[in-house]
């Protein structure tokens, strides 16, 4: 088989989720005897350290209307006998450009790597905010508050209409957990529901909890504004770092609020930024993880910290996160967005080494459900499927 793998931004494992997922499925199809090649959207300059298991291409512009670079993308195609585009921006407008096939025997199947309804629930954190202490910006929120029910409306007819476009140019729509089904079923009233198909985001990592644990908590992921908010952590951090001396927090990834992040950290102590590395040597040693996220799909990073016995915390806010953690058990669900719940939680993991262990131990059970294995070979039947 000829997979060909689409996204905006190339596929450096170290950049976030999307890309390590499909580094792991890329060698995995490679080991299984498949041809793989990879198409973005944008050029962007790679760390030196980071070595494509295979073939990088562009397209021609960055548009993604460009009659050029459908002109190239349909060349592309034909020329390197494609049998499946594995779209991995799913949930976003890229989708116009990588479902465009020149026929029918060329399969497409698009990926929900977020929650179809993205940042829907929680709207309203994100417009009715103050977003400075200037005397207009009090009247804007004023005029937002009246246009809310609007914006919400808005909100979900550009979702309906991005679903029915999906669900009519592609083949199979993926979803990584159940959960997501009901977010589709907001978006899509559809009679093409037969596509989706459910496969999760393997775990490469065999699980390893024999390292001795760092008092550290560790977040990795990109430093954003969107849905990531690690800003967030730096308040939860600012309530334990004097209570702990002994305790740091190590940050993996970059952004663009890095720059900002960094200045707010120098008010606070051990807070340690390391940018885009391998993460592996910091599941190792910490012992808690954090993640703030507005929204996700099925994050990796969860798995990925679990399968070192590092236990997770993470805000209860979107479908998937409960597919993974166990709230009491293998780690901790925090209500959104209460920092003041997320520092207690915290503080229970700390102050007790036997609780925190037993999670750990839990979650490396746990993560075995998504070993590389079983979910290339649900891939494979996906891709046999198709082709029928």
């Amino acid at each position: 088989m000829n997979i060909l793998f689409v996204h905006s931004t190339c596929f450096n494992p170290y950049k976030g989720g999307v890309e390590r997922v499909t580094d792991i499925l890329t060698k995995a199809f490679l080991n299984k005897g498949h041809n793989v090649f990879y198409l973005n959207l944008y050029k962007q300059k790679e760390p030196q350290n980071y070595k494509s298991p295979v073939l990088i291409y562009f397209f021609p512009e960055e548009k993604i209307d460009s009659a050029i670079n459908r002109k190239f993308y349909h060349e592309f195609l034909l020329e390197h006998h494609v049998d499946f585009v594995i779209n991995q921006s799913g949930n976003f407008e890229d989708s116009k450009l990588f479902l465009d096939v020149p026929n029918k025997w060329i399969k497409t199947i698009s990926v929900l790597h977020s929650d179809p309804l993205l940042n829907y629930r929680y709207l309203s954190k994100e417009v009715l905010c103050l977003r400075n202490n200037k005397k207009i910006e009090y009247l804007k929120l004023l005029l937002r508050f009246i246009l809310f029910p609007k914006i919400k409306r808005d909100y979900i007819r550009r979702r309906k209409v991005h679903f029915d476009y999906l669900f009519c140019h592609t083949d199979s729509v993926c979803i990584l957990s159940r959960t997501h089904i009901n977010s589709i079923n907001k978006v899509y009233n559809g009679n093409e529901k037969e596509k989706i198909c459910l496969i999760a985001n393997p775990c490469a990592f065999l699980p390893d909890c024999g390292t001795s644990k760092k008092r550290q908590l560790l977040y990795v992921g990109r430093i954003t504004k969107g849905e990531k908010r690690p800003d967030r952590l730096l308040k939860i951090w600012s309530f334990l770092y004097k209570k702990y001396p002994k305790w740091n927090l190590m940050i993996v990834g970059d952004g663009e609020q890095r720059p900002i992040l960094e200045r707010k950290a120098k008010n606070m102590e051990r807070v340690n930024f390391v940018g885009f590395s391998d993460p592996v040597p910091y599941y190792k040693e910490s012992a808690i993880f954090c993640m703030t996220s507005n929204f996700e799909g099925f994050p990796m990073v969860l798995p990925e910290a679990m399968s070192f016995g590092v236990v997770p915390l993470a805000f209860d806010s979107f479908p998937a996160v409960s597919d993974i953690i166990i709230d009491n058990k293998n780690g901790f669900l925090i209500p959104p967005f209460s920092i003041k719940q997320y520092v207690k939680k915290i503080e229970i993991l700390i102050n007790n080494d036997s609780i925190r262990q037993e999670m750990a131990q839990e979650g490396v059970k746990m993560v075995q459900n998504y070993s590389v294995e079983n979910i290339v070979r649900q891939w494979e039947i996906l891709f046999y499927r198709l082709k029928k």
